[in-house]
């Protein structure tokens, strides 16, 4: 299944509604200002295995190419890199 970064950040509610994004292992963990303009459905079509959310968090989980989309996204959206523990990239 591919993954369109575009899609996802489009599916999230745009650039300005991320504000942090981070990779542990298999999923992409989002903090989003507004939970509300959340697609999850394109999310899903975008190949994500399935979407967890709490709050303004929501978390993709994507495979083995969580690292790699969590990467492109941080670099799309402007969102500095930090590494966290247990990531695995």
């Amino acid at each position: 299944m591919s993954h369109n970064i575009d899609t996802y950040i489009d599916a999230l509610g745009g650039a300005a509604n991320i504000r942090e994004v981070e990779s542990y292992i298999s999923r992409i963990c989002v903090g989003v200002d507004d939970y509300g303009l959340i697609d999850e459905a394109a999310l899903r079509a975008n190949g994500a295995l399935a979407v967890v959310t709490q709050r303004e968090n929501v978390q993709i989980v994507a495979g083995d190419q969580a690292c790699k989309i969590t990467q492109a996204m941080q670099d799309r959206t402007g969102l500095a890199r930090r590494c966290q523990a247990g990531r695995i990239c």
